[in-house]
């Protein structure tokens, strides 16, 4: 089949279906369940080699796959990933993400391209650069993968299969996609003998039952980064939701793996979690429009809580006549300022988080003098640019409790070799934690001042083993163990 160009659009928004793809609803589900049976029905009735009604549900009445098996039509082949472009990459580099409105279609699947001449390579020789094996891992296909089940392989099996865009291989001139580094290195152990068996498995795959000339990996992804960003909440959904809505929830079977970077010469990564295929192509497409403000981090934390680099600082002045804004312990290897991704907003087209509804409000209060200070700071730490610093990932507002868990005042999110493991000594954390160790971190989520009015109650044997003033503890003792 020809490949020819899709409908171009303006945003990435515009590229979604109709229909958010995160909502789930119980009527299209029964309607979707009618409409397979129905399916079955006809085909007993008209064929004389038939297919089982579990077969049947395999097909859509278009002729392709369904979702269920990892390629829904909406969203891109490979996640979007540019298959032309993979030939002009070095081996070992990271795919190139190709663009929503440079658009082409082959045989009922999209691909995207990050430019228009790669779109027309394309469209002259699909075939050639479309991936072997409809994108899924080849060593998966061989039958001698252990991660797999040890028996004939089957259409439900392809969720097992899922890709890592950016572990590939061109061999041939041909496209191959695996899971992870470790299946390459596997599969080239023997690779003529690994290649025969795979696209043997694949057309037995494929073939029973055949409701497509092709069939192309769109959704399943695989990932091994652990924790995922700001609390693997899908950040480009914020876009399309009413002001005040719920965040929606993403999905590690749509993971998409970020790095960003500094002026220092660092490398941050950090793994998004999304609620659809098509929209963790939209942010691969275009992470600096959907990357939450200063990592994710509390906005307004970065405008107003001071850290030690900060001229006025005041965490050595006693907690008693501290400012609400002195003695916090940030700084650029020392990160929070923790956030919760409940309290959003999108501001100019870029969407900052708060920790508490009350701290957005005032970072809203003025919004522009506000915004200044918090960019300022954040690139007086990391630099100018789209995609600099670290990302959220332990300091979100679902490890406060109560009971608290971890906060990021107290053990900070950990982004380089500089990060210290506690924010305050061993002795005098040890004090703390005998005095006050059942109301740590009390302060942000519990009845306020719950924390700090222990430091105060006890500072009489406190003082000798942490830092104070004549009259009470440190600001920055305050701070780092009570929010």
């Amino acid at each position: 089949m020809d490949a020819h160009l899709y409908g171009a659009v303006d945003a990435p928004e515009a590229a979604r279906p109709a229909r958010r793809p995160y909502v789930r609803r119980r009527a299209a589900a029964a309607g979707a369940f009618v409409a397979l049976w129905s399916l079955s029905l006809l085909a007993l009735s008209n064929t004389t080699q038939v297919m089982s009604m579990k077969a049947q549900a395999q097909c859509n009445n278009e002729g392709g796959f369904i979702a269920e098996f990892c390629n829904e039509a909406q969203s891109p082949v490979l996640g979007g990933a540019d298959v032309v472009a993979y030939r002009s990459l070095q081996t070992g580099s990271r795919a190139i993400q190709g663009k929503p409105d440079i658009v082409a279609e082959y045989n009922g699947f999209r691909f995207w391209f990050s430019s228009t001449k790669n779109r027309d390579l394309f469209m002259q020789a699909p075939e050639t650069f479309a991936p072997l094996l409809g994108g899924f891992c080849p060593f998966a296909l061989t039958g001698s993968d252990a991660k797999m089940p040890q028996r004939s392989l089957s259409v439900k099996d392809l969720k097992a299969m899922g890709t890592d865009p950016d572990q590939w291989l061109i061999h041939d001139g041909q496209l191959l996609v695996f899971r992870g580094p470790e299946a390459l290195r596997l599969f080239g152990r023997d690779f003529a003998a690994n290649m025969a068996k795979a696209s043997q498995n694949w057309e037995l795959l494929v073939a029973a039952p055949r409701c497509s000339g092709e069939l192309y990996n769109t959704q399943c992804f695989r990932t091994d980064k652990g924790v995922p960003a700001v609390g693997g909440v899908d950040v480009v959904a914020f876009f399309s939701l009413e002001e005040g809505a719920s965040p929606v929830e993403g999905s590690s079977k749509y993971p998409f793996q970020l790095t960003t970077t500094d002026d220092r010469g660092n490398n941050y990564e950090s793994t998004f979690h999304f609620a659809s295929a098509l929209s963790r192509a939209t942010f691969a497409a275009n992470p600096a429009k959907y990357l939450p403000a200063y990592g994710g981090f509390c906005s307004y934390g970065m405008a107003f809580e001071r850290g030690p680099d900060h001229e006025e600082w005041g965490g050595t002045v006693g907690m008693d006549v501290a400012a609400p804004e002195e003695g916090w312990p940030w700084a650029a290897d020392v990160m929070g300022p923790p956030t919760s991704v409940e309290n959003w907003i999108i501001r100019d087209g870029r969407l900052y988080f708060a920790f508490l509804p009350e701290v957005m409000a005032a970072f809203l209060d003025d919004f522009e003098t506000n915004r200044q200070r918090a960019d300022e700071r954040w690139a007086a730490w990391y630099g100018d640019g789209d995609l600099t610093g670290p990302v959220s990932v332990d300091c979100t507002s679902q490890n406060y409790g109560p009971p608290v868990a971890r906060t990021c005042t107290l053990q900070p999110q950990q982004i380089n070799d500089a990060t210290p493991a506690k924010t305050i000594e061993a002795g005098c954390l040890a004090a703390l934690d005998d005095k006050c160790g059942a109301v740590q971190g009390a302060n942000a989520v519990g009845v306020f001042d719950d924390c700090s009015s222990c430091l105060s109650a006890h500072f009489s044997s406190l003082r000798d083993a942490c830092p104070a003033t004549t009259t009470a503890l440190h600001a920055s003792v305050d701070k780092a163990y009570c929010w």
